[in-house]
């Protein structure tokens, strides 16, 4: 059912800006794309919510009953027996990747679900990073999960939108290689969808893999795929609008802002008046705008922690040098902090390279043992699809734009934050256009079959491996089966909790290790000195 609530959202998206914005093309004619933009409406719609209410039970099973009625009114074309057919595999294939799955270890339990707790249970809190440093770098994907907390499926409901996204984009994937098969096409797109589709099945198979890191490489890998392709790299509303979202998942993807805006100069748009006012005061800048206003009011910082956009003058901003160190030190940690042996400060480690022999011991190793068999897989295709073959594969402007794009997007990833789950689409999609442009033969008639081939090899792999763990996990108990247990990391007890703060709504209390899912707000770090205030109907956290 969530995956027809957000068909029909992503319906409405369509309609909505076909007649706010005179936009004529959405994107590509396909489902699972239309579910894709069905999760941008959705999230763009809790992000406004949430200024002025919880996105609680009643309230999203209101617009979840609402969006679903209004599919119903229209129910000859949006419930033909294709769409029908095509949402049920999709919702079957939903169910198959969670149930008798783990959630992300240990960064759901850590902040994404505490913060979903705090989504559902109040409106937005001036300060709540206070209490939590990590709840002022959460994703949006965090916001899409709350408001599928509703009657239908209780609170589980919350597991279903990371499925559902990510199931959508490789479906999205995988009927594109078929369609450009059926068109007998040979072009730059299909090539990186195919080689893509390697990496999605040979590292991004299990539902416990999920948490905001993969679906934002999964949303990265389908913008290049469009800028790829001579049907929608022209179209920047749906450029801006994917990377818009991209952005709202994970921001250590800022750079990928600079993607709509290259191809905005690129192609003198700036000349096209009615192109640039859909641009400007649109779904995705409205959302934009909002989140940036978001980050504002519980951190005091447009992005945080990125120091130079934190203002002091806001009551319930950290102490900036505070700020200033939890940047330098998750830059430490992922520049390989643990590994290090040297007697040096946070600060010193991260300079001058200080860092790059521990950050070789394990990370650089764990990069190597993931590329090495993936690009030595993509030579076997490449013989295999192009052998018989001698034409080369027309590489265009865009495809030598992307190319240095995701050189300078890899080379800043290394630079300064150089841990695979942060950066992993920069570097495969940067690994995958230079196999491109070095492959001598990669257009031939055979890519045809062979590539329906692969396609129903990466389908086996995946329905085997999540038989696999359901087998596996079949007769093991653990909290919340079979659904992923949300409630803690042990599989047979409760996250204990102490109650540090308590005003009429408002209860604030503290775990010794993760708090998971749990409704009142909870913190496992010990905050400072918190003083709370109540103005205009809305709590305020300062740190005192």
């Amino acid at each position: 059912m969530t995956a027809y609530f957000y068909y029909i959202s992503g319906q409405l998206y369509n309609y909505l800006n076909s007649k706010i914005y005179r936009v004529a093309d959405h994107g590509p004619d396909d489902l699972f794309f239309v579910i894709i933009n069905g999760s941008i409406f959705i999230s763009f719609l809790t992000i406004f919510l949430h200024f002025f209410t919880s996105l609680n039970v009643t309230l999203n099973s209101i617009i979840f009953i609402l969006i679903i009625t209004l599919g119903l009114i229209n129910y000859k074309k949006n419930f033909n027996k294709k769409i029908i057919i095509k949402l049920s595999c999709l919702s079957l294939a939903s169910l198959l990747f969670i149930i008798f799955s783990n959630i992300n270890r240990p960064d759901a339990a850590l902040y994404h679900l505490p913060y979903i707790s705090y989504l559902n249970e109040h409106k937005i809190i001036p300060g709540i990073s206070n209490i939590h440093f990590r709840f002022g770098h959460t994703s949006i994907l965090q916001y899409l999960s709350a408001i599928n907390f509703n009657f239908l499926f209780g609170i589980n409901g919350i597991s279903l939108p990371t499925s559902i996204l990510a199931l959508a984009i490789i479906f999205y994937f995988l009927n594109r290689i078929l369609k450009i098969c059926k068109e007998k096409q040979s072009n730059l797109e299909f090539f990186y969808i195919l080689f893509i589709l390697v990496f999605i099945f040979f590292k991004m198979i299990r539902y416990s893999e999920y948490g905001n890191d993969n679906i934002t490489h999964l949303l990265y890998f389908l913008l290049i795929s469009l800028c790829l392709s001579p049907h929608y790299n022209k179209n920047i509303f749906l450029i801006t609008s994917l990377a818009t979202y991209i952005f709202l998942n994970k921001n250590t993807h800022v750079l990928v802002l600079t993607i709509p805006l290259f191809f905005f100069l690129k192609n003198k748009f700036f000349n096209q008046k009615k192109i640039f006012f859909q641009n400007i005061i649109s779904f995705h800048s409205l959302m934009l705008s909002f989140w940036i206003i978001k980050n504002i009011f519980i951190s005091g910082c447009l992005i945080y922690p990125i120091n130079i956009t934190c203002f002091e003058k806001y009551d319930w901003t950290e102490n900036i040098e505070k700020i200033k160190n939890i940047q330098i030190s998750s830059e430490a940690w992922s520049k390989g902090l643990p590994e290090n042996t040297k007697e040096i400060s946070e600060e010193q480690f991260i300079k001058k390279f200080n860092w790059l022999k521990a950050w070789s011991k394990k990370h650089l190793k764990y990069i190597l043992n993931i590329i090495i068999p993936y690009i030595l897989t993509l030579f076997l295709i490449i013989y295999l699809v192009g052998r018989k073959n001698k034409k080369k594969i027309s590489l265009s402007a865009e495809f030598y734009s992307l190319l240095l794009i995701n050189a300078i997007f890899t080379l800043i990833f290394f630079l300064e934050f150089p841990l695979f789950r942060y950066g992993s689409s920069y570097l495969i999609s940067l690994i995958v256009l230079l196999i491109i442009f070095f492959a001598k033969k990669l257009t031939s008639d055979e890519k045809i079959s062979l590539s329906k081939k692969f396609i129903f090899i990466f389908i086996i792999i995946f329905t085997i491996k999540q038989f696999e763990r359901i087998k596996n996990r079949f007769n093991e108990t653990y909290i919340n089966k079979p659904w992923p247990n949300i409630f803690s990391l042990s599989d047979v007890s409760m996250v204990e909790k102490i109650k540090i703060f308590e005003e009429k709504k408002l209860k604030i209390f503290i775990a010794e290790d993760v708090c998971a899912y749990t409704m009142p707000i909870c913190t496992n770090y010990k905050p400072e000195k918190l003083v709370i205030e109540k103005k205009f109907d809305y709590y305020i956290i300062k740190a005192k």
